[in-house]
């Protein structure tokens, strides 16, 4: 008997992870045929007519897949942008990446069956940049599995599947809105914090800023209560962890100095940051990175910088 059928997504589509990498066409859509290569696409060599479905050509052998097509390969044994890279060079106009790993709640729920031999995952991975996409122009997509089984459980079908990739803009109006995810320990986003507020004053009302910051729920890591799992890296009893920033959990900065530092920056946005600009976070986050954060983030332990930089950006 043929699988069933995809069950049809809901009004906001099939849950996924959009890369951070390619070129999405915001307001726009790609609807395509789509082809199931079979593979992780991490071969030496890729046999642009192997995969499914197949469609015979006058030799009795798979024809090559005919552009423009959305290409579904399995995650794996490469890096993200390594595979959109390669579907780009076979002519896809769209990729999606159907996960091999359930996520832990998916299988507690019974909507998701691991494959032998596999363990569950408990987030669902983000699709990053390993620093190489810069020529990766097409966009793409990773799908949970139990909706990329489906999918793929047709096509090996030889059925003939459409997937419309859209990308809404859900309030157009006449100012930007973005977000900024950091944590006080990360180096890359440092120079930003230190050299964009003037631009934020610039543009003012025609844009709407939020930012975010990464802590680890220390419940989900079995660190509640339990500091032998977790040690240092925790606050409030191992609810809220971060990720020691020296590497030293004996001594130096911890996750815990860090988790104090992002709630510092929340609550000095929560206070200052309704308009969306935040001009006094931008000065308190500014001035920390100059003045406090210098040589391995000495001051995430001692709160006298903070403390002087609250009161120079009053």
């Amino acid at each position: 008997l043929p699988p069933p059928p995809p069950p049809p997504p809901s009004a906001e589509g099939y849950d996924h992870r959009e890369a951070l990498f390619g070129i999405p066409p915001y307001g726009g859509e790609i609807s395509q045929q789509v082809y199931y290569s079979g593979t992780t696409m991490c071969e030496a060599e890729i046999d642009y007519s192997k995969g499914f479905p197949c469609v015979l050509g006058q030799v009795g052998a798979c024809e090559p897949w005919k552009s423009p097509f959305i290409l579904m390969v399995d995650r794996g044994d490469c890096t993200f942008v390594a595979k959109v890279r390669r579907a780009q060079a076979a002519g896809a106009a769209g990729v999606l990446i159907g996960d091999t790993m359930c996520q832990c709640d998916a299988v507690s729920a019974g909507t998701c069956t691991s494959d032998p031999g596999m363990a569950c995952e408990t987030f669902e991975p983000i699709m990053a940049d390993d620093g190489s996409g810069a020529d990766i122009t097409v966009p793409s997509f990773l799908l949970f599995k139990q909706d990329a089984d489906l999918i793929k459980a047709q096509l090996k079908q030889n059925s003939i599947v459409q997937v419309k990739m859209s990308w809404a803009i859900p309030a157009p109006d006449d100012r930007v809105e973005w977000e900024f995810w950091s944590s006080p320990s990360d180096t890359y986003s440092k120079n930003f914090e230190k050299t964009f507020a003037p631009a934020i004053e610039a543009l003012g009302a025609s844009q709407f800023f939020t930012p975010h910051y990464n802590i680890y729920d220390g419940v989900a890591y079995d660190c509640h209560n339990n500091d032998l799992t977790c040690g240092t890296r925790c606050s409030n009893h191992g609810n809220y962890c971060a990720l020691d920033p020296d590497g030293d959990l004996e001594k130096g900065v911890s996750g815990a100095d860090v988790v104090v530092e992002t709630l510092r920056r929340l609550c000095i946005w929560q206070h200052y940051g309704a308009d969306g600009i935040g001009a006094k976070w931008w000065a308190y986050t500014s001035r920390f990175v100059d003045e406090c954060d210098e040589a391995n983030f000495p001051s995430l332990t001692d709160t006298a910088c903070a403390d002087k930089v609250m009161k120079e950006a009053k």
